[in-house]
């Protein structure tokens, strides 16, 4: 009977999905009507009033969102951390990632970037966080093409976010860190109410230093209102051609209103309230590293933040193979405004964690996945490597470990289980056991070799079915829980 059902949800998923292509298609002929309505319309305009016909940002569509099983809010779902890929290379790739159970794409800096620093190579993948204005546009796509790929991921149910520079510009060179690039728009360059000491090195022993100083590019004076206005144009620009939200690239450095009198501004008020005015539903999430004098909780005040201290100890469990490193997120901030990740792409390209990041195997980050996956509340982001490391060039799809079945059991779950209590439990040195509500769980094995598992549960009782192993199945009886869970692998467990 169980088959029967299984081979009709199938049967029926299929039907969706086709219903979703000839929905698209039609939206595609639909679309290039209006174009050509449009552009007739435009003829008797000149090239100044074009821009009042800018394209509107649009809402995903819903039933995509459903077919694919996406939730409705980017905190409630899984990110694709797209890194470095080029905008078409997103878009040709959208219904594989729909399918794979992303809510949302986080894709690199859309800013034009600093020129002649050796891209495409991948490890110059930094040239991308040193931009030169607040303008859509580089090397990896124009601006049409940002458009057509948030169309095509609304389309498909999938949101956008978008990774922004706005602490700093470009620098001269490696060995001129304090001098503003001449490559930086004019407007910006040359006025001097734009810019902090420049030639002073940020550090984290205090807010002042922290937010006024140069991480080694030239720091933009944030609290200026006149910055902040073209800043907040150009991220309404990014809505208005489809961006569902945004990443800010280290938002640590830019102060809050209650820092210091000497060093605080009304920047992240004016910039959020501004994104919120063009879009109620947003999404926005800093990029806050380390704990020295960051003040988390203030920030969680506009925004969500990243959880790199639960990212070490995600790689700890991996390596160390012990379960309960996994267990703490290693803040006090609510879950629900937390981002986390196995690693980003600061531990695999740049910084102190590189070795540790980049030594893990497929497996090792399959594992790790499953592990922030399971959890409730925080968004998992899956950050996809380069297809030949660091070795080749830019561009997708990277390496394709990002859809593996694992992978997309794992999305799956996480995006089903929104909303529903997490329970955590250790029922061995090497498993991580997370219930969700009580007809559900997901158990990651760590370690080496089989587990036998008898612990107790808050689960239902009854027969639970694996839905990585075909044939795989535990027992609930009397408040405890017995199976196997295979070497190195995730179990993903469903009322029978």
């Amino acid at each position: 009977m169980y088959y029967i059902k299984n081979r009709l949800l199938i049967f029926n998923y299929k039907i969706a999905i086709l219903e979703c292509e000839i929905m698209n298609l039609w939206k595609r002929v639909n679309r290039f009507s209006l174009v050509i309505i449009v552009l007739i319309s435009l003829m008797s305009f000149t090239q100044e009033n074009i821009s009042v016909f800018a394209y509107p940002y649009s809402t995903c569509s819903s039933s995509a969102r459903e077919i694919y099983g996406l939730t409705e809010k980017c905190q409630d779902g899984t990110i694709l951390h797209a890194w470095n890929w080029y905008f078409i290379d997103v878009t040709k790739n959208m219904k594989d990632i729909a399918e794979a159970g992303y809510t949302s794409i986080q894709v690199s800096p859309v800013q034009g970037e600093k020129k002649e620093q050796g891209l495409p190579k991948s490890t110059k993948w930094w040239a991308l966080y040193q931009p030169v204005n607040f303008k859509i546009g580089n090397i990896l796509g124009t601006r049409n093409e940002f458009i057509e790929m948030c169309e095509t991921a609304h389309e498909y149910g999938v949101k956008i976010i978008v990774d922004v520079v706005t602490n700093h510009l470009a620098n001269k060179a490696d060995n001129d860190i304090y001098t503003i690039s001449p490559q930086i728009d004019k407007e910006l360059r040359e006025n001097s109410n734009f810019w902090h000491n420049i030639d002073e090195v940020a550090d984290n022993s205090c807010r002042f230093n922290m937010t006024q100083k140069s991480i080694g590019m030239p720091d933009l004076n944030t609290g200026n209102k006149q910055l902040q206005k073209i800043i907040l144009d150009f991220l309404n620009d990014c809505q208005e051609c489809g961006a569902d939200g945004f990443r800010f690239d280290a938002a640590k450095h830019i102060e809050l209103p209650d820092d210091p009198p000497e060093c605080s501004s009304d920047y992240w008020p004016t910039i959020v309230s501004g994104i919120k005015n063009k879009d109620k539903d947003s999404y926005i999430y800093g990029e806050l590293l380390g704990p020295l004098a960051t003040r988390e909780e203030s920030y969680t005040k506009f925004m969500s933040i990243t959880a790199d201290a639960y990212g070490s100890c995600v790689r700890k469990a991996i390596n160390e193979r012990n379960a309960g490193w996994a267990w703490s997120y290693q803040t006090n901030i609510n879950a629900k405004q937390l981002v986390t990740w196995v690693e980003s792409h600061d531990t695999y390209a740049c910084n102190g964690e590189q070795e540790i990041s980049a030594s893990l195997t497929d497996q090792e980050i399959k594992l790790g996945w499953c592990l922030i996956a399971g959890r409730a509340d925080s968004a998992p982001l899956y950050f996809v490597r380069p297809k030949d490391g660091l070795r080749g060039e830019i561009g997708g799809p990277g390496d394709g470990v990002w859809k593996d079945a694992l992978v997309v059991e794992a999305n799956k779950f996480h995006n089903e289980m929104a909303g529903k209590s997490e329970y955590i439990r250790i029922p061995d040195f090497t498993v991580f056991m997370v219930e969700r509500g009580n007809n559900a769980a997901i158990l990651t094995n760590v370690g080496y070799g089989e587990k036998a598992i008898l612990t107790e549960t808050g689960l239902e009782d009854g027969e639970y079915w694996d839905v990585n192993h075909e044939g795989s199945k535990f027992i609930v009886e009397e408040g405890h829980l017995k199976g196997t869970i295979g070497s190195e692998t995730s179990a993903i467990l469903r009322r029978c």
